[in-house]
């Protein structure tokens, strides 16, 4: 199991990366990919949408279950990575440089 130490970390096993400007970036940790299996499809919110703290973010799919993932922060989605709308068992291979 790998784990960043230039990152934040939820109990609920998201990680956030400080961007500077107010931007951050937010994902599954590693050992969140592990537990959850091959990754199967992602559904990500839209650009646009207002996100709260602690609240339902996106939620991920694996050959074993379908998982929330909760944002660790309040804000505003200014991107996706769209990468993983075709690719979600990128998470897999690397859930920090994805």
């Amino acid at each position: 199991m790998k784990i960043s130490k230039n990152l934040r970390y939820t109990k609920t096993h998201e990680w956030v990366q400080d961007l500077g400007g107010g931007r951050v970036r937010i994902g599954l940790t590693d050992y969140a990919q592990q537990e959850l299996g091959d990754i199967v499809f992602v559904n990500l919110p839209e650009q646009g949408d207002e996100i709260s703290a602690g609240k339902r973010l996106a939620d991920v799919e694996s050959v074993k279950a379908v998982s929330d993932v909760f944002s660790p922060v309040k804000g505003k989605v200014t991107a996706n990575n769209v990468t993983l709308l075709v690719e979600p068992a990128a998470i897999n291979a690397d859930a920090y440089n994805v």
